[in-house]
């Protein structure tokens, strides 16, 4: 045969093999691969044998029915070399391997390996129906000789699919009953305000929308609801104290295809009541002197409460309150160690409190009543259920058992602080937190984190007092750590190490105030072709804006590649301003190129900026997208206003207007008022949706076009936004494109959930707290009673599974009710949720029913993430769980501050001329509050003014700072009385800017320009009179 004709034969068969191997039902790329490895292995020791194959194979056989399956093995190892496609050899092979017993760990492994792969070859290599029913019949049972179950039951389905056997079937059934989808076991969360039960799954059900309630039947008294969560099954609405009958009926579906409960199972489950357990509100720790003294305590089925007071001094109170223990939940040993070394036990004893069975219990601990005159310093309260006392250790009085107790934190005092750091020191303001008034002569004592006074000050009749810049300065221990006041017999203290509190969800955005040289560069274009000259204008200012002049400059430019392609030092050229000119070589590297300039070459660049080096087109149209609303509503269109121009100022008329729009998820609601909420069900995945604008527009002769395309409206509960993406065809063919999102926002209410706390700050056994709020879709604010809340612990298992030729494992998690309840949304005010926590995972979700919290009957509903110090928690969300506020019978006695403030609206003068006033009105959530307060700007000292009700700032002197060219950010902090809650706290901010009309500019255009040349332009800058 001829060397063409061999080629045209192996290309034939090639050729034809390729529709076989597509047509598999069963594909492993992992097995494959490993088939090959095992083949290239087994030509290089055993090659092809002398011995006829069909002799080799009865030889095989023969050894493996009388059992000699090691024997077996080299006969079926000959066969598969003496004739690689066949399958029977391969089949052989894999019986063989499976047959014998390994004698170590090592050769377990690799028979173990042998087996799957000769029988995955086996499979591969059969060309009828009959050989891959009987090659995937021994695949089969290979993967159940190892323990892989899932593999095993789903090639034996696929070989019984293929061609049936009896034996195949008997094994098959058998192994479906006993490792296919199965029940393997419940638990009742007894210990929820609403228990459940749940049973658990070998697999994960059913997806979609699939009614799981005909699958359960009850008996046993409640209002029944089914719902189903990854592997388990769920039903809500049982009561305490009382005993139920569940039957679980065949036909449970699962996720996996053709795959159902096999039998029904019976369970008599009897609910408990809920262990005795208690519990404090919150990490907050500020308790006022005046009005409410009482210790919120919550209690649950317990009539008597054993509780300790211990002291830790102010002179030792830094060590503590930078500690990892502050405001944590203790451990029985942490306890002992304030008691013995930290500090003192002040008070001991029990406290009879109200129990109703099975319902939280809010009671009052009187603090001043119990301890007398407080001194300074923090207090501990710890508290446990009476008759719950764990045996003590033998040389104390205090258990070591490990588990936290319930702890709370806490200062009684009538001195609310505030502090902001600057250039110029750090600045403390004292109010009141019965009034909110300022609080004059107070003691004020700068502590360092090494615990060394650094300077007492008093406040003035203000409730100020500024620290100098160089105590605020220090480095290390010196640093400043926390700030205490002392006023006759009242104390209280600010701790300086936090974190600053974040007003970026208040409108404060922008980058980082410069603190010496601050340089503005900017080219004259971004874009640039290689051999042209990129022109460089720079300005030099200080951090008050002001020019600095007589200061030379050194450039950088770097390549894409960080390689330095010039520096030059370039001296200034008047008002801090200089123009420099960067010639590109021919040929100069593509990318995004960087110019550094620096004040001095050895320390940090001072300014930056950067453009791009293309080979590209310039083009030669303009277009402005303008949307006919900035926020869609779900299902309604999107009206575009395109407007197209050439650059040399014809409109661009008769032009095809094409488009394509993205619905997908957005990282934030749009709904106004919900920054800082999550919104929505985050664990719902939502693949992206795009399509093409329906119709095909041309522009008018004024270029101008309106495009309206209707948006999908998609079944996410979750944040969606819509990219619309328009393309304008110019003359030459080639087609510009702009795009714009727009958010969507929901028809009807939405549910927002809000951390009080930080990813990764909760401890064992403390407190989780969240805000809750309901608004439409335009923001306006909901009120609803009955909002429900349930708080989930989140577990997470693991299946192992063989792949790839390794080991791996999968995540199985499973939830488990932990607390639930119901709330109140006011319209003015968030609600508050809160729960304790130990370690693990946790989920909550709140949900909403009525027509008016949903048109769609559905019910709103949010889910939120805890964060634990061992491990993160995951975002779990589901559609119709939720979570609600519960009015508590103790709502008078929330009495710590809220550890965020409430969020102010400040509507100010945007311009405001130099030397004159400004003026800006201050609006808050809550309007039936009597607000004081002041304003801090950010470069300058803060100022206070006794103010009315709603904060309204007229004809205030406008001081130096509200002379700086950049303007100026001013933060308004304040403090709130209402009559039945303490003083709280409120932030808000409002940009106040010179304005930009003070000056006159007169130019004069010169004679004549040529192209590519220079114009000389003379201008004249004068001070105006006249705004």
């Amino acid at each position: 045969m001829s060397l063409l004709a061999r080629l045209a034969l192996i290309l034939g068969l090639t050729l034809a093999a390729a529709p076989a191997l597509a047509q598999k039902a069963y594909v492993r790329p992992d097995l494959a691969g490993d088939g090959q490895r095992l083949e290239e292995r087994l030509k290089r020791e055993v090659g092809a044998s002398q011995r006829p194959f069909a002799t080799l194979l009865r030889d095989g056989n023969a050894a493996l029915s009388r059992g000699d399956a090691r024997g077996a093995l080299p006969l079926a190892n000959a066969a598969a070399m003496t004739d690689p496609a066949n399958p029977a050899g391969w089949r052989l092979m894999a019986q063989a391997a499976i047959g014998i017993e390994p004698r170590d760990y090592r050769e377990r492994y690799e028979l173990r390996e042998r087996a799957i792969s000769a029988a995955y070859l086996a499979y591969q290599r059969s060309s009828s129906r009959t050989e891959e029913a009987t090659s995937l019949g021994v695949l089969a049972r290979v993967f159940e000789k190892n323990e892989l179950w899932r593999p095993a039951l789903t090639t034996y389905r696929l070989s019984l699919d293929i061609a049936d056997n009896a034996s195949l079937r008997s094994d098959y059934e058998a192994l479906r009953a006993q490792r296919g989808f199965r029940l393997l076991s419940n638990k009742v969360d007894s210990d929820a305000a609403s228990p459940r039960a749940c049973f658990e799954f070998s697999e994960p059900l059913a997806r979609g929308r699939v009614d799981f309630a005909p699958y359960v039947a009850i008996t046993g008294k409640g209002d029944f609801a089914v719902s189903a969560e990854e592997r388990q099954l769920c039903v809500d609405g049982l009561r305490h104290g009382e005993r139920y009958g569940f039957v679980i009926r065949q036909g449970v579906p699962s996720a996996l295809p053709d795959e159902k409960l096999l039998k029904s199972s019976d369970y008599e489950v009897y609910v408990r009541d809920r262990a005795p357990s208690v519990r404090f509100t919150g990490k907050n720790y500020v308790l006022p002197r005046t009005g409410q003294q009482g210790v919120p305590v919550v209690s649950v089925n317990a009539g008597k409460l054993d509780l300790e007071v211990m002291r830790i001094g102010d002179r030792n109170l830094i060590n503590s309150v930078h500690s990892e223990d502050f405001l944590s939940q203790l451990g029985s040993y942490n306890a002992g160690q304030i008691a013995a070394d930290k500090g003192a036990s002040v008070w001991k004893g029990t406290m009879d409190v109200k129990s109703e069975l099975n319902k939280d219990v809010v009671t009052a601990f009187p603090v001043l009543e119990a301890v007398g005159q407080l001194q300074p310093g923090v207090y501990v309260m710890f508290a446990r259920p009476s008759g719950t006392q764990p045996a003590s250790s033998p040389d104390g009085d205090y258990d070591y058992d490990g588990s936290p107790r319930a702890t709370q934190w806490f200062v009684v005092s009538d001195l609310g602080l505030t502090s902001f750091s600057g250039p110029d020191g750090v600045h403390v303001l004292v109010r009141s937190l019965a009034d909110a008034t300022p609080v004059a002569n107070a003691d004020l004592r700068l502590i360092a984190r090494n615990n060394e006074v650094l300077a007492t000050i008093r406040s003035d009749r203000n409730g100020y007092a500024r620290f100098d810049a160089a105590l605020g300065k220090g480095q290390g221990g010196n640093a400043p750590g926390l700030v205490t006041a002392t006023l006759a017999e009242d104390y209280g203290f600010l701790d300086l190490k936090q974190t600053a509190f974040d007003l970026s969800d208040r409108g404060v955005k922008g980058r980082v105030a410069p603190v010496g040289l601050d340089a503005f560069l900017y080219t004259e274009r971004g874009v640039y072709r290689s051999g042209e000259t990129v022109y460089l204008t720079s300005l030099l200012r200080d951090a008050k804006g002001a020019a600095v002049a007589g200061l030379p400059l050194t450039l950088v430019v770097r390549r894409p590649d960080g390689v330095e392609y010039r520096r030059r030092q370039v001296e200034d050229q008047g008002a801090g301003g200089r123009a420099h000119s960067i010639p590109l070589i021919s040929g100069a590297q593509t990318g995004t190129w960087r110019v550094q300039a620096y004040s001095d070459p050895k320390g940090a660049a001072i300014g930056e900026v950067s453009f791009l080096v293309e080979d590209y087109v310039p083009e030669r149209l303009e277009l402005t997208l303008a949307p006919k609303k900035p926020v869609l509503q779900a299902g309604e269109p999107a009206e575009i206003d395109v407007t197209a121009r050439y650059l040399y100022g014809a409109p661009g008329s008769d032009l095809d207007v094409t488009g394509s729009m993205t619905v997908r998820a957005a990282g934030q609601s749009a709904i106004p008022g919900f920054a800082g909420y999550e919104v929505g069900l985050t664990d719902e995945a939502f693949e992206p949706q795009q399509s093409e604008f329906e119709d095909t527009a041309k522009t008018d002769a004024s270029g101008k076009v309106t495009l309206v395309n209707p948006v999908a409206e998609p079944e996410a509960n979750r944040p969606l936004e819509v990219e619309l993406t328009v393309r304008v065809g110019e003359p030459g063919g080639r087609a510009i494109a702009r795009s714009v999102t727009l958010p969507i926002v929901p028809k009807g209410a939405a549910i927002g959930v809000r951390k009080t706390f930080k990813d990764g700050e909760l401890g064992n056994g403390q407190t989780a707290s969240f805000d809750v709020i309901m608004a439409n879709g335009d923001g306006r604010r909901i009120g609803r009673q009955g909002v429900k809340w349930t708080l989930s612990k989140v577990t997470r298992n693991y299946q192992w599974f063989y792949q790839d030729g390794r080991w791996n494992y999968e995540g199985v998690k499973s939830t488990r009710r932990v607390s639930d309840g119901e709330i109140a949304v006011a319209e003015n005010a968030p609600a508050r949720i809160a729960a304790p926590v130990e370690w693990g995972n946790y989920r909550l979700d709140v949900s909403a029913d009525g027509a008016d919290a949903d048109p769609d009957g559905v019910g709103g509903a949010d889910r939120q993430r805890l964060h634990g110090q061992a491990e993160q928690a995951d975002a779990e969300k589901h559609r119709g769980a939720g979570a609600e506020a519960r009015p508590q019978a103790g709502e008078a006695l929330r009495v710590f501050e809220s550890d965020r403030p409430d969020d102010f609206e400040d509507s100010g003068q945007q311009e405001n001329e130099p030397g004159h006033g400004c003026s800006f009105r201050r609006s808050g959530a809550v309007p039936d509050a009597s607000w004081s307060g002041g304003v801090v700007p950010t470069s300058g000292r803060p100022s206070r003014k006794r103010r009315p009700e709603r904060m309204s700032l007229k004809d205030r002197p406008a001081a130096d700072w509200f002379r700086l060219p950049t303007g100026l950010q001013v933060q308004t902090p304040a403090r709130r009385v209402r009559q039945s809650q303490l003083a709280l706290q409120a932030a808000g901010s409002a940009p106040q800017s010179p304005s930009p009309c003070v000056r006159q500019v007169a130019l004069v255009r010169c004679v004549k320009a040529m192209p590519r040349g220079f114009a000389a332009v003379i201008a004249a800058v004068g001070r105006s009179q006249d705004r």
